[in-house]
């Protein structure tokens, strides 16, 4: 492998040794000055056994072996190249444990540990990076870990220019809650903006547009298989404690072509909600608060119209889609809240197919060649998927701050001359010959 000459800004680490160094004609000692301060902090190996080593608490200095700079150098430069091959490239960890002799186990258990003080250090940075949200566009998607009978999943919510925005951990049995949680952590400007909502068929979303607003638009791409190439284009209007909603079924290659008629399926559904708060019949309290919530709206009539069937419900219209202009035009059996639906999204996706698409490709970029493996634990694996995400879209790994040599005995091997000698075998018993140089 080629290590590319830019590897200090790629992986800007810092790795914190003990504080005594030495060289040759060059020793450096940082005395401490708190001799009543001092507590165990595990064992160095050695020759005859294992020396104990010792901590301060006020100045955090260690006292234990010494270390070479070179070594130093050395053991900083390979723990970069680990971690390129790890992150940036996506080299598989059996691999790379094998090229740097590391046992896999032990290479698991540093990774993670670099995970975990990466996130815990950069927590701001990886969970809530700052977003403009151009156009007011918005995808989200679900992606698992491990195989499909068992996994992990995590939501992701990216912008039209495929920068991350937000991700979190969700199960299926409570999606439309773990979704809520999730959004609701963006910052406000950012969901202020939002105009163009584009996800997949999950009726979770559904809710949480009915929860951001009115004015939203919600796209949603169809991959059941009897249904491929179908997208639905929603919005809903509020009416009272109840729901309008506007449903306007169409192709994924609506707004591919040039001048054309554009003709598709809609209809107009009334989801109702809870008039009271509470289970059987009302008292006076709670009938007078909900006239103060909801009737002083003038909601009524159009629940009246939609109930006595004055205006269609479904059915098929036209409309003229022109792109050089981006006009929407009515054609047969169309609606002014059709053309407004429409408008808006002929200027986002002329030329281009209606899909979730770039939300499916940022799950492809952050996890790479095949699927991350499902964790023991769900949190490390979000961790693990923020911090993919970063280096995913910024080429480099964020600021971290490692102490201590983990590997330190697998990557720095030993000067010690090995001494060349021949096995010996007498009555059965076992000797070790050392051979002389001058006769070998």
């Amino acid at each position: 492998m080629t290590i590319p000459a830019d590897l200090d800004e790629r992986i800007p680490i810092q790795i914190l040794l003990g504080h005594k160094i030495r060289r040759k004609n060059f020793q450096q000692n940082i005395k401490c000055d708190h001799p009543y301060n001092l507590v165990k902090d595990g064992f160095n190996g050695i020759k005859n056994g294992r020396k104990q080593r010792y901590k301060c608490n006020k100045c955090y200095s260690r006292l234990g072996q010494k270390v070479l700079i070179a070594e130093q150098e050395k053991y900083v430069k390979k723990i970069k190249e680990i971690f390129y091959e790890l992150f940036v490239l996506k080299f598989p960890l059996s691999g790379v444990a094998k090229q740097y002799g590391i046992p896999q186990p032990k290479l698991s258990t540093f990774k993670k540990r670099v995970i975990r003080e990466a996130y815990s250090q950069n927590r701001d940075v990886l969970e809530s990076p700052t977003r403009r949200l151009p156009e007011g566009i918005m995808f989200a998607d679900e992606t698992y870990f491990g195989s499909r009978k068992n996994y992990n999943s995590e939501v992701e919510f990216v912008s039209n220019n495929s920068e991350f925005i937000a991700a979190g951990p969700v199960e299926k049995k409570n999606l439309d809650w773990y979704i809520k949680d999730v959004f609701f952590e963006i910052n406000e400007s950012v969901q202020r903006r939002l105009k163009v909502f584009v996800s997949d068929g999950e009726d979770a979303y559904k809710s949480l547009i009915k929860s951001i607003g009115e004015d939203i638009i919600h796209i949603q791409q169809i991959h059941d298989p009897r249904q491929l190439g179908t997208v639905l284009i929603n919005k809903y209007e509020r009416l009272g404690p109840h729901w309008l909603h506007y449903q306007i079924k169409t192709n994924w290659k609506a707004f591919c072509s040039g001048k054309r008629e554009l003709t598709f399926d809609w209809s107009i559904k009334l989801i109702r909600g809870k008039m009271y708060s509470v289970r059987g019949r009302p008292n006076k309290s709670k009938i007078q608060e909900a006239w103060r919530q909801w009737c002083g709206t003038r909601w009524r009539q159009k629940y009246e119209e939609y109930k006595s069937h004055v205006t269609p419900q479904n059915g098929t219209a036209k409309v003229f889609v022109n792109p050089e202009t981006n006009k929407v035009s009515l054609r047969a059996d169309s609606r002014k809240w059709m053309i407004k639906m429409l408008t808006p999204l002929l200027k986002i996706f002329k030329g281009k197919h209606v899909t979730s698409n770039i939300v499916e490709g940022k799950h492809s970029q952050i996890k790479g060649h095949g699927l991350l493996r499902k964790q023991q634990d769900p949190i490390y694996q979000h961790q693990e998927f923020v911090f993919r995400a970063y280096i995913a879209e910024h080429g480099h790994l964020p600021q971290i701050t490692l102490y201590g040599r983990y590997l330190w005995k697998y990557l720095i091997k030993s000067k010690k001359k090995e001494i060349k000698s021949y096995d010996l075998w007498s009555n059965g018993c076992h000797f070790t010959q050392s051979s002389l140089m001058a006769f070998v």
